[in-house]
């Protein structure tokens, strides 16, 4: 079946070993890895959701940080087999002017960190645009660390040139997925125009010498994907030492490459059963990368809480620390779906913002205002 995590058929240390390795802070072998990540007994599971939730804690206490996001643009140079975004013949940018009122209101409610996200586009005309928008951000709001507004960039591959105009106008923190840390996965979800598996981590290597605080991922459970990607991608992520880690499941888009051919080629049960599957090896993978990458920054992602309701709940009492409500205008939040479902396309930043402090309220943690929150690990290397 084409849509479904495959396990190795091979040996693997026993689950109970590489637990014991993670705890005493070996760094763990390729296999150990995927002996954490495949595992679907429930004491197992428990065992692991328990100790990334001891280790979570122990670094950051009962908060959880907090990001407001705003979808400012749909329009997208790249065409991903597994996107949504690019298919709505509405393309959209909002005005500055609206986004300064969203920043209004996620200061006004004690967010310091404002994600600035959309498609990709490489055009000068374009980062002008946002460096206007870096400007007029920070004049209102401040530069000073928790006091002030940190933005966090999520526009695509550029090039090292635009990366550093845009760091040297105030911006903090990128993000920019690696989607798979492996090359061949990564060429079949992506057209081969345009697309270029050297060029993303270039960018992201681009990134980080430069000085933001920087963050990928990949998503869980795209076709012809097996534990061993995924223990791959948390090694990249531990060896390239990047700040920031996000991931969740995929989910089809019926209008992309890759959601008309598993709608085709997979039945509605294999679909729920891959669902069900994705689900809780999404929560698997956060608590192996707290285990692996302990001083990292964990977003619980919307697609997770899409996919199966009550997750991320039992994302951020695990191994994530960082959610990341959307402060996009409603009338444009229908416009910006990677995958069909999305929750939150229907509500308003208000009823997002107390849909957020429900959630914390229920998981009896705490959100973290008023801070910028930089992931330890970040803040450890800008101290040596």
């Amino acid at each position: 079946m084409l849509y479904t995590l495959r396990k190795p058929t091979r040996s693997l240390p026993s689950f109970s070993s590489s637990l014991k390795a993670a705890l005493a802070s070996e760094k763990l072998s390729h296999d150990q890895i995927v002996s954490l990540l495949q595992t679907t007994n429930p004491s197992e599971v428990e065992q692991l959701h328990c100790e990334a939730d001891k280790l979570t804690r122990k670094i950051f206490g009962d908060y959880v940080s907090i990001r407001g996001i705003v979808e400012f643009s749909n329009t997208c140079e790249k065409a991903c087999h597994y996107c949504g975004v690019p298919t709505y013949n509405d393309k959209f940018l909002i005005d500055q002017e609206s986004i300064l009122e969203c920043c209004d209101f996620m200061y006004e409610k004690g967010y310091r960190n404002l994600v600035l996200q959309s498609g990709e586009v490489t055009t000068n005309e374009r980062i002008e645009w946002v460096l206007e928008l870096l400007h007029r951000v920070k004049t209102k709001f401040g530069s000073e660390k928790d006091t002030g507004m940190c933005v966090v960039l999520s526009i695509g591959e550029l090039s090292r040139q635009q990366y550093q105009k845009l760091f040297d106008a105030g911006a903090n923190r990128y993000l920019l997925r690696i989607e798979s840390s492996d090359p061949e996965l990564y060429a079949s979800m992506h057209p081969k125009k345009n697309h270029s598996f050297e060029r993303r981590l270039e960018a992201l290597r681009d990134l980080k010498s430069i000085g933001y605080v920087t963050g990928t991922g990949v998503m869980v459970g795209v076709p012809n994907q097996t534990f061993d990607h995924l223990a791959h991608d948390i090694e990249f992520f531990r060896d390239e030492g990047y700040h920031m880690i996000g991931l969740g499941p995929y989910l089809i888009h019926n209008d992309t490459i890759m959601g008309r051919k598993l709608m085709k080629e997979t039945t509605a049960d294999e679909r729920k059963e891959a669902d069900q599957l994705k689900a809780d090896i999404t929560l698997n993978t956060y608590d192996v990368i707290r285990l692996t990458c302990p001083l990292v920054n964990i977003a619980a992602t919307t697609a997770l809480e899409t996919l199966s309701a009550g997750y991320k709940k039992k994302a951020l009492t695990g191994g994530a620390n960082v959610l990341m409500p959307i402060i996009t205008p409603k009338q444009f939040r229908s416009g910006y779906q990677l995958y069909e479902g999305k929750k939150e396309v229907d509500m308003d930043r208000l009823q997002t913002h107390e849909m957020m402090l429900n959630l914390m309220k229920t998981i009896n943690k705490t959100p973290m205002f008023k801070r910028w929150n930089h992931p330890p690990l970040y803040t450890k290397t800008q101290s040596k």
